[in-house]
């Protein structure tokens, strides 16, 4: 069987999004002390207490503002350097674009709690380090979690190995954020301009992911074609190009 995920199934809807959220970790001493008095109080017993007992979340440093250590921010100025071409990952499909300024985030930001941002940071000085993590909201239901995940590390590193800023929270068009693309041809040209994930994720990769989604977009195209004239084209005819062209075949 094939499961296929539609980001914008419906006309005027928010569509669907596939919010990857994560953490690092390393061996060493227990995060801090929060953790351990979290612990001591035996409310620490869910799965990331259990599968990180004995490491440290790099993420997280009392001492900073907010919470975050450098690592965070390094890594966080990362992603947003590379978003443009990150998006071509997180929403592989046409429709994906439909969702841009519906709770899904149009420009490269981030900010504490902000869940319009691009990526919502979760973090408090005095909160326990399993409570620190990282919401990356670009992804749409239509992304390979596994390419994602990748892109993402190799995205993350690239701002640890140049130590790249963080830009200041919630930052809009007007004050610095970079604009995502607006459409899949976009975004396919913004990731083969990326010599970092270019390097990383492999040309071969490349050229087989950008190939698929050109005759992707053909087929969405020739039924567009066929099916409207005369008028400009509507969400509900890119909704039911989807359809036609991915699931009604099945």
């Amino acid at each position: 069987s094939v499961l296929r995920c539609h980001s914008f199934p419906f006309p005027g809807s928010c569509g669907n999004g596939a919010h990857f959220n994560f953490s690092l970790w390393a061996e060493g001493e227990e995060a801090d002390s929060t953790t351990k008095e979290f612990s001591k109080e035996g409310e620490g017993s869910d799965v990331v207490e259990e599968q990180t007992r004995g490491k440290c979340n790099v993420l997280k440093d009392a001492s900073q503002t907010a919470g975050m250590s450098s690592v965070a921010q390094h890594f966080l100025a990362g992603i947003l350097a590379h978003a443009p071409a990150l998006e071509a990952i997180c929403s592989p499909t046409s429709s994906c674009y439909l969702r841009h300024g519906r709770f899904a985030p149009a420009v490269a930001n981030w900010g504490l709690e902000d869940r319009l941002a691009a990526i919502r940071v979760k973090s408090s000085p005095s909160q326990p380090a399993s409570n620190c993590y990282i919401e990356f909201r670009l992804p749409s239901a239509a992304a390979n979690p596994y390419l994602v995940a990748a892109a993402l590390v190799a995205a993350g590193l690239d701002g640890l190995e140049k130590k790249l800023v963080l830009p200041p929270p919630q930052q809009t068009k007007d004050t610095g954020a970079k604009a995502l693309p607006g459409s899949l041809k976009e975004s396919l040209a913004a990731l083969a301009a990326d010599e970092v994930l270019s390097e990383k994720l492999g040309q071969e990769f490349l050229r087989w992911f950008s190939s698929l989604k050109q005759k992707e977009e053909e087929m969405i195209e020739g039924f567009l074609s066929k099916s409207v004239s005369g008028r400009d084209r509507t969400e509900a005819d890119y909704c039911a190009a989807w359809r036609s062209s991915f699931m009604e075949e099945l």
